[in-house]
């Protein structure tokens, strides 16, 4: 296969990962944008997020209030997703889209909207569908409400068909739009699963990451949504062969190395005291005796 043809390849794969997103998880995603919204982290990529903000238009005499979510950046990839209040300029449900943006216009199968230069202002509003209807009487704009991250592997570590196999690396993923983006991921340790795994950009789920890599997928899931704190591996596994269901390590945000928390000394002095204490009533509730 070409270059060509397997860039074009890596696309519909992307593509067939792209998921519809009804009405009720898109205000979910936006109803995140205030827990997200703040200032640029080091860790931070150079994609941000923009929620619209009391977007509408007049479509023929039906007044269309318009909501969603897009993300304008470096690099090719991109996410949008914009819902109507009526439909009568619209499909049913919304579209998730890895599309370039032209300018400031965002296109999805719904709407293109064309915003001024720092989006604050919408410039014109017109209907994808149909006959491609422009709106008039236009109101709103667009706010920065988050931006992703990249995530860095800490002391993480799986055992894929009994061989121990260190994760390094890291990935980039947006816990508003949960978007994963340029995953760089090394198992070292040798065996079959050996290798580096890469993935340029996918709509994931908030607590799950893959990448790919020498004929086959690794799938990487966290014991919590990834977000702006460190995320411990839940699950380590090969898309049609083995999996680990205990592995070790984390994922911090940033570039690394990751400050990993240790126990305070008032933490260890506490649990020492308890094992004391509590030590030989559990141990004449289990009938062992602790003296010998």
């Amino acid at each position: 296969m070409s270059g060509i043809d397997a860039t074009k390849a890596a696309g519909r794969r992307r593509q067939s990962r792209l998921r519809l997103l009804d009405s009720r998880e898109l205000t979910l995603v936006i109803s995140a944008a205030a827990w997200l919204a703040a200032p640029a982290t080091a860790g931070a990529l150079p994609q941000t997020d923009y929620v619209l903000s009391n977007v509408s238009a007049d479509f023929g005499g039906t007044r269309e209030s318009i909501s969603g979510i897009f993300t304008v950046g470096a690099g090719d990839e991109w996410y949008a997703q914009f819902n109507g209040s009526t439909c009568s300029a619209c499909l049913i449900g919304g579209v998730v889209h890895a599309i370039p943006i032209t300018g400031n216009t965002i296109v999805t199968d719904r709407f293109q909207i064309t915003f001024t230069n720092d989006f604050s202002s919408v410039v014109s509003i017109k209907s994808t569908v149909g006959a491609g209807v422009t709106g008039t009487d236009l109101t709103g704009g667009a706010v920065a409400a988050g931006f992703p991250l990249e995530y860095t592997f800490a002391d993480a570590s799986t055992v894929l068909n009994g061989t121990p196999e260190t994760i390094t690396g890291h990935f980039g993923f947006d816990p508003l739009t949960l978007i994963q983006y340029g995953a760089d991921i090394q198992l070292t340790g040798g065996g079959p699963y050996a290798g580096s795994y890469a993935y340029d950009a996918e709509l994931s789920a908030g607590d799950f990451i893959e990448a790919e890599g020498p004929g086959r997928f690794l799938g990487i899931s966290f014991k919590n949504n990834l977000s702006s704190a460190n995320d411990p591996l839940a699950s380590v596994g090969i898309l049609g062969g083995p999996a680990d269901n205990a592995p070790t390590g984390l994922v911090c945000p940033g570039a690394g190395p990751c400050v990993v928390p240790e126990p305070s000394g008032l933490a260890i002095l506490g649990a020492a005291l308890g094992l004391f204490l509590l030590g030989p009533w559990a141990a004449l509730r289990t009938g062992i005796c602790r003296w010998s």
